[in-house]
């Protein structure tokens, strides 16, 4: 399991089927379920099917553009 410092995520599952670990909790997302993991919790998923999911993520402080350059590497300035 992991979590993120920095960001909130809210999920979409659009098609297939995951575990979601949230915590000490375990679901069954399928196609059409909307499940959120705050910042700071920790979690896991594990796809059971082919699977696609649309995930928001909302950085409270403002980093979204920093924690994107952190992971790729890059030098984004957003403008």
């Amino acid at each position: 399991m992991h979590m993120h410092a920095d960001h909130h995520a809210v999920v979409y599952q659009k098609m297939g089927r995951v575990r979601m670990m949230i915590d000490a909790d375990t679901y069954i997302v399928e196609a059409g379920d909307t499940y959120r993991h705050p910042m700071g919790v920790k979690h896991q998923h594990e796809a059971l099917l082919d699977s696609i999911r649309i995930e928001i993520k909302y950085y409270p402080d403002g980093n979204a553009i920093e924690s994107w350059n952190a992971l790729v590497g890059g030098t984004h300035t957003g403008e």
